[in-house]
């Protein structure tokens, strides 16, 4: 990857099924996250309210190949990119696919990280990955 340009790409789309099950929001984390490694992207994908967003990082040509990939995915419709722009660093370099379903009570936060994609992509990073770090402190803590 060296000598390419790093770009990031935050977009959103409405799932076909109003509420993916965990089962196929687990699915949908694990082949991304294979087809990610192979392609060189990494990202993040947050699930709330029936809609996902994402954020892909790697090379043009290679995040091209990775949107047109899904936009054909019969699993959600109306795909719209929020943001796209070159990048120094992944955000997300550890995973090829880390993803998080919101809890119903906490969807509102979807609304705020469609909201904040466009005018300030930073912020929308930090916050998916705050929603990361809950998720995994929650599957830590005894019952």
């Amino acid at each position: 990857m060296s000598g390419l340009t790093l770009e990031r790409v935050i977009y959103a789309s409405t799932a076909t099924q109003s509420v993916p099950t965990l089962q196929a929001i687990a699915e949908i984390i694990a082949v991304s996250d294979r087809n990610n490694r192979r392609d060189e992207i990494t990202g993040a994908l947050v699930i709330g309210d029936g809609v996902f967003l994402q954020i892909l990082e790697g090379a043009r040509q290679d995040l091209d190949r990775t949107l047109a990939r899904i936009v054909r995915d019969p699993r959600h419709t109306g795909l719209r990119t929020i943001d796209r722009r070159g990048v120094a660093r992944r955000a997300f370099a550890e995973w090829g696919m880390v993803g998080a379903a919101l809890k119903p009570k906490r969807e509102i936060v979807m609304s705020e990280l469609i909201a904040f994609s466009e005018a300030d992509p930073d912020y929308v990073i930090d916050r998916v990955h705050a929603i990361l770090a809950e998720e995994r402190a929650a599957l830590t803590r005894p019952s």
